[in-house]
């Protein structure tokens, strides 16, 4: 509804508001005041008959809502009953559906127009024609939505209308009761500047009392004692200082700063420096003094000499190393070079893995593992000598295994033949020969060939001389098996077990080959039980694979290990690169210099050593550059400042990556292509003391600071600012 003057003639039209105002309601619609709040028609201090014409419009309202109210409690009162209101003769009372009270009158009678009431319906709904094809041409109450509504518009859109006073109760009425037109009594009221024509103008033209200083109204540049304006020369310089906090680059800066500015210049002299502690300090080991050198020369010590040239102008150092003799060597890497000999003194851990470990600097003790020693490692044999009982003793003399020897006896005795024997008497003194008799055992040589399978027997069934014969059933006395087969196993398994440096056992019942696995027992294979070994022969596998150890040289295993030349004890050692130094022994090492000078650095260049190669007194902040892109992610880790150019397409800023830490600052930079971009920021950005722009402004730039929260795990932005 507009906000302008309406008279008895020209009444105000009452509209149905856009959100649906019921018909019977009067809309009355307030403009907004100069100042912002709410206010009559006509602005504050309107006329007391725009006051009266509002009151009656307002109470004409509130009355036509009380009506509607009224109309809204009757109906309500209505539904809650079980017979509705109203009804005339001849309707009956019918339910609209299976829901409480929810009835209507309708129309009664048979036949004609309008609905007929059924009398009593026989049969089945089939038979009753009439009635099946009027409810197959009904929609289902169920089915009846505002979906299945055909020929509904989409949409809804409110038009604006008049009403004509008639339409709104009491009214005419209230309008019969305000002032005639043009006979308005005056009044008090304000106005806005914008109400009086040139007036704005008018003012923009004066001079604001609280600018006249003292210099006057000319508006003089501001001193260090009088408030003013900014001279062109400072707006210089704050325009160089703007854009060194903008690019954050150190070219913008000219000029040095006086030393007055730092600490007042107290200590400040040629040989003194500003410290981060705000103290001006003279470096270490510098006194500021100042000396003439006026010999040099060089001290001959632990095998190394020199001379010295020029050596009260300009000195030139040769020095010479001779034979040094260190009683040890102590090196922070790797020590290569030739005749390397002599013994660990106990600074180099040598550790033994596999079948035989042990670990130390020196000699130290070493184990064989269990199992570990099999058939191939003792090819060849074992010799006498390395066997811990390699003889036998007899009568106090020691005959070696495999060897041989005469027993004699300690008494001599006779020995005399017997019975089926022949030959001499023996008393150990000579030696002696014994046969069988000729006529013993049958006539034909006992030794001589025999029939196949016959034995030596007594006679069958009787006793006698024993012959040679063929066994009978009687020769042989009852078993446990039977007699024409072999025996399947034993009658009680028994077990087989050696003892001793070899441990083994097995239970064995003769039905079928058995095996076990023997274990040698510790500390059992000394060295001296091993198979003699050439000089320098070692011990180790070089094949590739587990398998049993290898003999190899010495001269293979110094080629295995990377060795190279002959240590003889007195080599000279040179180190070269990083570290330098010269020596046989314990020697200095010199670290090189990195090319950085002495001092205190807020950022340093590190290589992959460790070694500064670089630094500056001032901290460089890792800036990460991107250029226009719909997603951007600053990474914590290596970036101080995200700087985003260019930008041609809406942005998102993406969480950052990597591990941020407590109090850590982070500096967003956007600037678009000319074209002002949305700014999508995600939920870890969240504003604390400034507002997160959510776009930016042509062809400006924007600074948004960050510093990370780690108790809110959240980035807080406390600053935000746009180029001027």
């Amino acid at each position: 509804m507009g906000s302008g003057f309406f008279s008895q003639s020209n009444p105000p039209p009452l509209e149905q508001e856009e959100g649906g105002t019921p018909p019977g309601n009067v809309v009355v619609q307030e403009p907004t005041g100069v100042d912002g709040a709410t206010s009559s028609f006509y602005g504050r201090g309107a006329s007391p008959a725009v006051q009266a014409f509002e009151e009656d419009a307002r109470q004409a309202a509130e009355a036509a809502a009380a009506s509607a109210a009224a109309a809204a409690a009757s109906a309500a009162e209505a539904a809650t009953t079980a017979v509705p209101a109203g009804g005339s003769t001849g309707q009956v009372l019918t339910k609209l559906s299976a829901a409480d009270y929810d009835t209507y009158w309708a129309v009664g009678g048979g036949g004609g127009g309008g609905a007929g009431v059924w009398g009593s319906i026989t049969g089945t709904l089939s038979s009753q024609t009439d009635l099946q094809t009027a409810l197959d041409l009904k929609l289902a109450t169920a089915n009846f939505t505002w979906t299945n509504l055909a020929g509904k518009p989409t949409t809804f859109t409110p038009s604006a209308h008049n009403h004509v006073i008639a339409d709104v109760t009491g009214l005419q009425t209230a309008l019969d009761g305000k002032q005639t037109a043009g006979s308005y009594a005056a009044s008090v009221h304000n106005h806005v500047i914008a109400d009086v024509t040139g007036l704005q103008t008018a003012l923009d033209d004066k001079v604001n009392t609280t600018h006249i200083g003292a210099t006057g109204a000319a508006h003089g540049n501001a001193s260090t004692s009088i408030a003013g304006f900014m001279s062109a020369a400072d707006k210089t310089k704050l325009d160089a200082l703007a854009t060194v906090a903008t690019t954050g680059s150190a070219a913008d800066l000219t000029g040095n700063l006086a030393v007055a500015r730092l600490g007042g210049g107290t200590g400040a002299s040629a040989t003194t420096f500003w410290r981060g502690d705000g103290t001006w300090a003279t470096p270490a080991g510098g006194g500021g003094g100042s000396g003439t050198v006026t010999s040099v020369s060089v001290t001959t010590a632990n095998g190394v000499s020199g001379s010295v040239a020029t050596a009260t102008t300009t000195p030139a150092i040769t020095l010479t190393l001779g034979a040094i003799t260190p009683s040890s060597v102590a090196a922070s890497g790797t020590v290569t070079g030739s005749n390397l000999s002599g013994t660990n003194t106990g600074d180099q851990t040598i550790t033994l893995t596999g079948d035989v470990t042990g670990s130390g600097t020196g000699s130290f003790a070493t184990t064989i593992a269990a199992n570990a020693v099999t058939n191939t490692m003792l090819a060849g044999g074992i010799a006498n000598a390395k066997l811990t009982n390699s003889s036998v003793t007899v009568n106090g003399t020691a005959i070696a295994l495999g060897a041989s020897g005469t027993i004699t006896a300690n008494t001599t005795n006779s020995l005399t033949a017997g019975s089926g024997l022949s030959g001499t008497a023996f008393n150990g003194s000579a030696a002696l020969t014994w046969t069988l008799a000729t006529a013993y055992g049958d006539t034909v040589n006992p030794y001589g060939s025999k029939t196949a399978n016959f034995v030596l027997a007594a006679p069958n069934g009787t006793a006698g001389v024993p012959t040679f014969r063929a066994l009978v059933a009687a020769d042989v006395p009852t078993l446990n098996q039977n007699t024409t087969g072999s025996a399947a196993t034993l009658t009680t398994s028994r077990s087989i077990t050696i003892t001793g440096d070899v441990s083994w056992t097995v239970s064995f019942n003769g039905s079928g080959n058995v095996s076990a696995a023997g274990t040698i027992a510790n500390s059992a294979v000394t060295l001296a039980k091993m198979a003699d070994v050439a000089t320098g022969t070692v011990f180790y596998r070089k094949t590739a694979a587990t398998g049993a150890p290898e003999v190899q040289t010495l001269a293979t295993l110094k080629t295995d290990l990377g060795l190279t030349g002959t240590n003889s004890g007195d080599q000279t050692i040179t180190l070269t690169g990083d570290v330098t130094g010269s020596g046989t022994g314990s020697f200095a090492a010199t670290l090189a210099n990195s090319g950085v000078t002495a001092g205190t650095y807020r950022s340093v260049t590190v290589n992959a050593k460790g070694l500064v190669t670089g630094a500056t007194a001032k901290e460089v902040p890792g800036v990460q550059t991107v250029t226009s892109a719909s997603t951007v992610t600053p990474n914590a880790d290596t970036n101080d400042v995200v700087c985003i150019q260019a930008q041609a397409v809406a942005l998102t800023l993406a969480a950052p990556s990597g591990t941020a830490s407590d109090g850590e600052k982070l500096v967003i930079r956007i600037k678009d292509n000319g074209t002002t971009r949305t700014i999508n920021w995600n939920g870890v950005y969240v504003a604390a003391g400034a507002a997160l722009p959510a776009a930016t402004t042509a062809g400006k730039w924007h600074h948004v600071g960050f510093i990370y929260n780690t108790n809110a795990a959240a980035w807080l932005c406390v600053a935000a600012v746009v180029q001027a």
